[in-house]
């Protein structure tokens, strides 16, 4: 919304102008009078994170998936739903579906597709078939459907009847590493040696290559076999002296994999998805290895003059691969390769300027790829571009109406300065979003930053109360941190610094890092000292 459109806005929802007219003309005369240890709280307050960062990650259930996996999911589920919507009852379609549903975390769309899949596979003779894509995909379905001994057996049998059979193959190594993960969990599968069956599936994956040599999903494959491998054998038998976070983070992404991955992408010039997984297969295992800190140090390990020349080489080879795709590829396929170039640019190069050209470009061709709308808002983050930022989420909340976006949006403008029109844009978000966290804590931080309502706490506290009923099953980690820090600021402007306290000092304790958290305890603890 634009300074233009206040005015009408105002006149709609005229029992908030009082409201405004004490804030904005009152302000500096009640700012004077205020406890200084209020106004240092209340600066303290930040909007909740929206959080998005490329990485890449090993998923057994279904292979390599990246940040932002689930929006391509959710609109490839769409598309093929229509299809099958039209009277399409192939099974290969019906489990496509389902992974793309599970992929999307629609959980009652994937268990109705998977439910129908099973059901087609079997009604066309499954058991009886020597057609190894099918067969490897009705194995693929009993594995999301958490029946991994019969896929065990059913591949067991298959792998000896189809002989060129790789697929089956690469779906039978997968189930026998999650069916020593799940052995290993439960201590309880007699005659379920984890090591046995870590060692067979790698026989698996080399037998698949080798029916294929010159097939880059083969490679592929196997290469997600050999980190599945070493994540295992990491959980199982821990190294001494490292904590399991780094070491977890370090055996996901193992150098054994790299030249099965950089095979793939020699295979699949014009693949960027393939490229993308190599690179960032490699960028992760460099920012993950020994002496680099782990996780927590893993933006600044990939900065680019913390590369080694090798890794150099391989990014600026991969970028001059996506830029070819990006230009001369179908427009799909090129907005793919240019939003991966982008994201190299932003976060490997740390050139934010390059990068926004590059995914301008990457949203041009294909306005519904919210990653590259991601990544843009933030490449222009980066660059304090801050009034085009607000113009980039005005023009994505137009083709995708989320709370996301519109909190995105509300952020852009505070960034901006745009005080009244984030108020605007969040109370007409939780107008159409009244239950989601993310909306109700973004709307609360406003309250309780800039005293709204003359510091009047009452729709602060309705807000958090609401939000913290949204993140109360699987919050995650950033938004319960936001919802603490500001559940810790109302205690102590409520006169409750006591409890103010306990509710930064767990802040402390789940982050000894998180400054602000430590400096409102500073000012709480000063509250307690009066």
């Amino acid at each position: 919304m634009h300074r233009a459109e206040v005015g009408s806005w105002l006149a709609k929802w005229r029992w908030w102008l009082p409201l405004w007219l004490a804030v904005l003309s009152g302000w500096t005369a009640r700012g004077a009078a205020r406890d200084p240890a209020e106004v240092r709280l209340r600066r303290l307050v930040e909007l909740p994170p929206v959080a998005f960062q490329l990485t890449l990650r090993v998923d057994l259930r279904h292979g390599w998936v990246f940040t932002g996996d689930d929006w391509l999911a959710a609109r490839q589920r769409d598309r093929l739903q229509k299809e099958l919507d039209a009277g399409a009852a192939d099974p290969m379609a019906w489990a496509r579906l389902a992974g793309l549903s599970d992929l999307a975390g629609e959980k009652a769309a994937f268990h109705l597709a998977l439910s129908r899949a099973l059901a087609a596979f079997e009604r066309e003779g499954i058991r009886q078939s020597r057609d190894d894509a099918r067969v490897a995909r009705y194995a693929e379905c009993l594995l999301w459907n958490g029946r991994l001994e019969e896929a065990a057996s059913f591949l067991r049998t298959k792998t000896a009847a189809i002989a060129d059979g790789w697929r089956s193959r690469l779906v039978y190594a997968r189930v026998l590493l999650l069916q020593g993960a799940r052995a290993q969990a439960r201590r309880d599968q007699a005659g379920l040696d984890p090591a046995t069956l870590e060692g067979q599936a790698r026989e698996l994956a080399d037998a698949a290559v080798s029916l294929v040599p010159k097939e880059a999903e083969a490679y592929l494959g196997r290469a997600l076999v050999r980190a599945g491998i070493s994540l295992a054998r990491t959980l199982r038998q821990p190294p001494e002296g490292t904590e399991p976070a780094v070491a977890v983070a370090a055996a996901t992404f193992p150098g054994e994999a790299t030249p099965d991955l950089r095979q793939a992408a020699r295979l699949a010039p014009d693949n960027p998805r393939v490229w993308a997984i190599r690179v960032w297969h490699e960028l992760l295992g460099h920012a993950f290895g020994p002496g680099h800190g782990g996780p927590k140090s893993f933006p600044a390990n990939i900065a680019w003059d913390r590369l080694p020349a090798e890794l150099q080489a391989t990014v600026r080879e991969t970028l001059a691969n996506l830029h070819r795709i990006g230009a001369a590829g179908e427009p799909p396929t090129a907005a793919l390769a240019l939003d991966a170039a982008g994201g190299l640019e932003l976060f490997v190069l740390r050139d934010a300027r390059r990068a926004e050209e590059t995914l301008r470009r990457a949203v041009a061709l294909d306005a519904g790829l919210d990653r590259a709308w991601e990544q843009l808002t933030l490449a222009l983050i980066e660059s304090r571009r801050f009034d085009e930022l607000c113009l980039v989420c005005e023009a994505r909340l137009k083709s995708r109406d989320t709370p996301r976006t519109r909190v995105m949006l509300a952020k852009a403008q505070d960034r901006a300065g745009q005080k009244l029109e984030a108020f605007i844009t969040l109370s007409e978000a939780r107008e159409a979003f009244p239950k989601d966290p993310l909306v109700n804590l973004a709307l609360s931080a406003l309250w309780l930053r800039d005293a709204l309502g003359g510091g009047d706490l009452n729709n602060p506290a309705v807000l958090l109360q609401t939000a913290q009923a949204g993140l109360e099953k699987s919050p995650p980690r950033d938004l319960l941190r936001n919802l603490l820090f500001q559940q810790g600021v109302l205690l102590a402007l409520a006169g409750r610094p006591d409890r103010a306290r306990q509710a930064f000092e767990r802040l402390v304790q789940l982050n000894p890092s998180d400054d602000r958290a430590r400096e409102a305890l500073a000012v709480v603890e000063e509250m307690l000292n009066r």
